[in-house]
């Protein structure tokens, strides 16, 4: 089994507890929600060996980590994912920064610094979703596992960043799409 670790970067991830409530949440936030039930969730089971991370690079870095290997009561569907991501923002806005604090679910919540988080990084194989016409086709490229970055909005995170390169592949238009790719192709090489 190969570990991997996706991490969708957003610039802000709005929510409100009248949205979720009425299940009229926004587009990033929707997206965040797909991002965990394609990640994790699989027909009758959970992923063991993957976990989402939504990286919120607003006012510092904030991480809500959803973890397959000890995530509880969550259900894969977008109201379910919504109310854990508003719960894990509640928490995180009294949180000092590198403090991590686990809910009682499994999902893991912390505030810290972009260095903090490039990091934890230099021991990952890294891999980055990037549009341009001379990166490797994902068939090309022979994933075994590691860390995994999408960025809704590219800039998020300074090239500076990385210590070493990450392998570049082939961006498609949504998170979820990239993370059904990787997965597809990880579980094909096993």
């Amino acid at each position: 089994m190969s570990y991997r670790q996706f991490m969708i970067i957003f610039e802000d991830l709005p929510i409100t507890r009248s949205e979720v409530r009425e299940g009229r949440i926004g587009q990033e936030t929707i997206i965040a929600c797909r991002c965990v039930n394609v990640g994790l969730f699989l027909s009758n089971d959970m992923r063991r060996d993957t976990e989402v991370s939504l990286v919120i690079v607003k006012d510092g870095v904030q991480i809500i980590t959803f973890p397959g290997k000890s995530l509880k009561r969550v259900s894969p569907d977008e109201r379910s994912v919504s109310f854990f991501i508003l719960k894990a923002i509640d928490l995180l806005a009294g949180l000092p920064v590198g403090v991590v604090r686990e809910l009682d679910n499994g999902i893991i919540v912390e505030k810290t610094t972009i260095n903090d988080l490039a990091g934890r990084w230099h021991s990952m194989s890294l891999f980055i979703a990037e549009r341009h016409d001379n990166i490797q086709a994902d068939s090309e490229v022979n994933l075994t596992g590691g860390g995994f970055i999408y960025e809704i909005h590219s800039g998020l995170l300074p090239d500076s960043l990385f210590d070493k390169k990450p392998v570049r592949l082939q961006r498609p238009a949504s998170p979820e799409r990239f993370i059904l790719d990787v997965n597809y192709q990880i579980d094909s090489n096993q």
